[in-house]
């Protein structure tokens, strides 16, 4: 799941504070106009809510990376069974892997919905380890033998020969029942995982249309448009093979475009995000190199050294200075009287 905490950060002094207190209060009560302060919380918000959908992309990109590695982890033990029964193992643990992908998935787009209405104690985002433990629960769901491996077939960015080949045993129509039902099973459940990502994908893009550049908006409609293509669809009106050896091949391969088109909305709406919110909304200056930003569980932007100072001052317990603005000036206000 996505991680949200209070990463430790050095505690200031109090004398560090107060000087603090009076630059901010400083700052936002005789510097900011209140034209400055609109413009600032405009930019603001337009690059939380960008940022509230990178973090939901993510979410979804990292559920499809799990789908293609554990399609390609299934397939493979397909191959080496040799018995009815092992083919329904495979499948049953295949299932059961994919349904928990699809869980974490659905937390982590929870977690980020309710990360954006809390209005208490803020916490700093922290995404680093999520798709590693994600990978790991799936690869032991399934009886993989190895994570790196399924790691690198899902982060593939098309179908490899190795996938490929896998999916020759689809060629032929099993004879067996048990076998036909767990091969069928396999592409049933995985076709509706693909097109539940085609579904959320362009919820996203409707979603965020109205806050991307004309540019950008009308590029990730022009990538929507090519997956509905007739031909990224349907099977060839004269296959010869099993109908489930090319819908699997096809859903392979939509999987994997929608894939890249994910990756590509992330880091479209990770740049915006940065390049919309460039200063601290609380010192007010530019972040850099020396002034590097944190990124709140609500997905607001402020710098580490005044997360560090607000952090001191509220022993511990800070809260988003731009979710709860009026209260964090009148805090700020009241603290620098008394210092």
């Amino acid at each position: 799941m996505m991680k949200k905490r209070v990463v430790t950060t050095i505690e200031k002094s109090s004398a560090e504070c107060s000087q603090w207190l009076q630059k901010v209060n400083d700052v936002q009560n005789k510097r900011m106009t209140p034209a400055q302060r609109e413009q600032i919380q405009e930019r603001v918000e337009m690059s939380r809510r960008r940022e509230e959908s990178r973090r939901k992309v993510k979410a979804v990109k990292s559920h499809n990376a799990r789908s293609c590695a554990l399609m390609s982890e299934g397939l493979k033990q397909m191959t080496a069974s040799s018995a009815p029964s092992h083919y329904l193992a495979v499948q049953t643990r295949w299932s059961a892997a994919q349904e928990a992908s699809d869980r974490r998935q659905l937390q982590q787009l929870e977690e980020v919905d309710h990360a954006v209405q809390q209005r208490s104690v803020a916490e700093v985002y922290d995404e680093s380890e999520s798709d590693e433990e994600g990978m790991a629960e799936a690869a032991q769901l399934v009886g993989a033998a190895n994570v790196l491996d399924m790691a690198r077939q899902g982060a593939s960015a098309a179908p490899n020969d190795e996938f490929m080949s896998l999916l020759r045993q689809l060629e032929r129509e099993p004879n067996d029942d048990e076998e036909m039902m767990a091969k069928f099973a396999l592409y049933e459940t995985y076709s509706q995982q693909v097109e539940k990502v085609r579904e959320r994908l362009f919820a996203f893009y409707e979603d965020s249309r109205l806050t991307l550049p004309q540019a950008v908006a009308q590029d990730m409609e022009r990538q929507l448009k090519r997956i509905d293509r007739a031909e990224a669809m349907g099977i060839p009106d004269d296959a010869r093979e099993w109908f489930v050896y090319h819908m699997m091949k096809q859903a392979g391969k939509n999987n994997k475009a929608m894939a890249a088109i994910l990756e590509d909305f992330e880091k479209k709406l990770e740049f915006l995000a940065k390049s919309e919110q460039e200063e601290c909304p609380i010192c007010l200056e530019a972040f850099s190199e020396e002034l590097p930003a944190e990124t709140l569980g609500c997905c607001h932007r402020v710098c580490k050294d005044c997360w560090a100072h607000w952090s001191s001052v509220m022993h511990g317990n800070p809260f988003c200075p731009l979710c709860r603005n009026e209260e964090f000036i009148q805090a700020v206000a009241s603290r620098a009287q008394g210092a």
